[in-house]
């Protein structure tokens, strides 16, 4: 299985025309042919290079006439040998790059995560055995799953997402309620003093009253008992 290191960066995909998708997954199908190639034709130079070693060593003429074209043929198979293991690497390299990049869109996004889901299982179904080696089509397979796996954790974030949104307008309305609350203490509050300042203001009104009472009780007593006295006079003198 192709290792493969993850990068922080996303990548933006139309959704409507995944083309770019389309392209990797292509890429990769065109990279695993090439891989294929490369495999075969360094083999068929491993078994070239081996028959003229053989051929060197027992100086079969019908296969090689003198030591100088063995030691040629020997050397353009080595050459061959390295090239396809070359191009081998290469197309690895290649293909773990678009494997990566379809990795990276498909953690961009749910949606972009569906969508690289959709197209590789869309591949994967119709790609025939002749077109995706075993291998290659085992990379997709498991480029899936890793998909899935992280469809899952989107699907977790975003009810995780919602359940705090949700929580937060609750605790925001509880705050705006709790504000209204204290806005109607404080204007309570403030009536109250205002009455509280009225009924000392009375109070200090009733006090003067009193005293007005007490006065006006006092000089009627006052009277009554002048009244009384000149009465009681008048009757002494009446008499006298």
């Amino acid at each position: 299985m192709i290792n493969i290191e993850f990068d922080e960066n996303c990548f933006e995909i139309d959704e409507e025309n995944p083309i770019e998708i389309t392209e990797k997954i292509d890429e990769i199908i065109t990279f695993d042919k090439l891989m294929k190639e490369a495999s075969e034709n360094s083999e068929i130079a491993k078994v070239a290079a081996d028959n003229q070693i053989v051929a060197k060593k027992h100086k079969t003429e019908e296969s090689i006439n003198t030591t100088q074209d063995a030691v040629k043929a020997l050397a353009m198979a080595q050459i061959s040998i390295v090239e396809a293991q070359k191009s081998l690497f290469e197309n690895q390299q290649k293909m773990a790059d678009s494997i990566k990049f379809l990795l990276m869109v498909g953690a961009s996004s749910i949606a972009s995560n569906k969508l690289v889901i959709k197209e590789l299982e869309t591949k994967l179904n119709t790609a025939s055995k002749e077109s995706l080696s075993e291998s290659a089509r085992q990379e997709l397979v498991n480029l899936v799953k890793m998909l899935k796996e992280q469809e899952t954790t989107f699907a977790k974030q975003e009810r995780l997402s919602t359940q705090i949104k949700e929580t937060a307008k609750i605790v925001e309305e509880q705050g705006k309620e709790i504000e209204e609350a204290n806005i109607i203490n404080e204007r309570q509050t403030e009536k109250d003093k205002e009455h509280d300042i009225q009924i000392n203001k009375q109070k200090e009104v009733d006090k003067v009253h009193d005293k007005e009472i007490q006065k006006t009780k006092l000089f009627s007593y006052i009277g009554l008992v002048i009244g009384t006295a000149a009465l009681i006079l008048a009757i002494i003198h009446f008499f006298i």
